[in-house]
């Protein structure tokens, strides 16, 4: 196994996050509220920004899923297309709302 690189485990990892949300119906400013944090906040680190250790776990409790479900390792054949599915579900969403 190669070694992971650190930004792309972050990106991936934030898009899982994004992507487990959407599938649960959930709002960014639930998951801040449930967090305890600022709307914007939460939304960096569906960015890939300002994650700290600790946040993954927090915010698989509130999803009720376990941490390895939204970072996924580099070989999960799923990682690639992440992008393309969070369009799709958040047109989706979008489509359900209207």
């Amino acid at each position: 196994m190669r070694p992971d690189n650190p930004d792309a485990a972050v990106r991936r990892g934030a898009a899982r996050i994004a992507e487990v949300r959407l599938e649960k119906g959930i709002t960014q400013d639930s998951m801040a509220e449930a967090l305890g944090c600022a709307t914007k906040n939460y939304q960096r680190i569906e960015y890939g920004q300002n994650v700290t250790v600790r946040m993954p776990a927090r915010i698989a409790n509130v999803l009720g899923v376990t941490v390895t479900k939204l970072v996924p390792p580099p070989e999960a054949p799923h990682h690639r297309p992440l992008n393309g599915r969070l369009r799709r579900l958040t047109a989706k969403r979008s489509a359900e709302t209207a």
